[in-house]
C-alpha cells in the first residue's frame, strides 16, 4: 500500500539556520528518507549548527541519522 503526504517545504528547500529542531517519524519513512539525498544533507546540517535531531521509532538510532551522522 502506497501512502502519499503533502508537505508545506521540500527537503530540498529546507535551510538547517531555519530550523529549531527536525523530528524523523517511524514507521516506514526512515527507509525513504535514508536515501533521500536532500534529507540526509538537511540532517548533516542540523547536526553542524547543533540543532536537534528527534528520532520516533522502534529502532534507535535510526538509519536516516545515522547516515547523514556518519557519511
Amino acid at each position: 500500500m502506497t501512502v502519499a503526504y503533502t508537505t508545506d517545504l521540500a527537503a530540498a528547500e529546507a535551510n538547517a539556520a531555519d530550523f529549531d529542531a527536525a523530528v524523523i517519524p517511524g514507521g516506514s519513512a526512515p527507509e525513504e528518507l535514508r536515501v533521500n539525498e536532500d534529507v540526509v544533507r538537511f540532517v548533516k546540517e542540523l547536526d553542524q549548527h547543533s540543532k536537534v535531531v528527534a528520532e520516533i521509532g522502534k529502532k534507535v538510532p535510526d538509519p536516516c541519522c545515522v547516515n547523514a551522522l556518519t557519511h
